[in-house]
């Protein structure tokens, strides 16, 4: 049962990766070389990636498979949701983190949604 329990939440670890990986080289690309932004950036997807996840893996469970709009929405919400902790980290940049958390979510969503297309 544990070993069960164990698979499942390896499941999550791939996207966690992905999502890292590539808002990381965004953040690069916007020439963000502050290591305190990779760390919050780091926990702050740690917190909200397998919760997303977890939350879309419930919808298809429970025969939910046209959710766009659900997906769409809760990418809003975690730009939202990052761009408030990324402030905790760097208080008085209101418009440079917005715009960080809107850019890599965007980034890593759509490129994930590239990724998932062609593995599939």
């Amino acid at each position: 049962m544990l070993e069960a329990e164990f698979s499942h939440l390896l499941q999550f670890l791939p996207p966690l990766f992905l999502t890292i990986l590539i808002e990381s080289g965004i953040a690069w690309l916007c020439r963000v070389r502050e290591l305190r932004f990779y760390k919050a950036m780091l926990w702050i997807n740690a917190i909200t990636n397998p919760l997303l996840c977890l939350f879309l893996f419930q919808l298809y469970r429970h025969g939910m498979t046209q959710i766009t709009g659900i997906i769409l929405i809760c990418e809003a919400l975690i730009v939202l949701a990052e761009w408030r902790l990324l402030l905790s980290v760097f208080p008085g940049q209101k418009r440079r983190m917005f715009f960080l958390s809107l850019t890599m979510n965007a980034g890593s969503y759509s490129l994930g949604i590239l990724i998932y297309r062609f593995w599939q």
